[in-house]
């Protein structure tokens, strides 16, 4: 059974966090365990689409400051779904996607969701999304 889907898309601004909204809603309203999560860590928006507090997030689990339950907005819009923004910004977001902190996230976070979707970046702009889809 999949567990994980990361969407992404050649460039910018072609649908990706709507078509991640939409997914997860869908997965959520068929009773199915859903975390979004704003693995978009240079030009993150997900927090804008549903007015979240972005000042920790993603980024604040891979450094290890906050645990995955302290930064996850819960049942948001609809009790079965989850989002995690990306947080701060950081200097080196390649480097901690491809971490090992990166993948024992997504390994627990596998671990308590039916389903984990990743809005990413673009493929042709960064290697983030690449990096990230070998864990996932």
């Amino acid at each position: 059974m999949i567990k994980t889907i990361l969407v992404t898309s050649s460039g910018p601004r072609e649908g990706k966090t709507t078509t991640v909204a939409n997914l997860a809603y869908a997965f959520a309203e068929i009773n199915k365990k859903t975390l979004v999560v704003d693995s978009d860590l240079r030009n993150p928006s997900f927090h804008r689409l549903y007015n979240l507090d972005n000042k920790v997030g993603l980024t604040s689990v891979f450094s290890g400051q906050k645990s995955m339950e302290e930064v996850v907005h819960n049942g948001v819009l609809i009790p079965k779904l989850d989002i995690m923004t990306s947080g701060p910004q950081i200097k080196n977001p390649a480097e901690m996607i491809g971490s090992k902190t990166a993948a024992d996230f997504i390994n627990l976070a596998k671990a308590k969701y039916d389903i984990v979707i990743f809005d990413s970046p673009p493929t042709l702009a960064v290697t983030d999304a690449k990096l990230l889809s070998f864990n996932v």
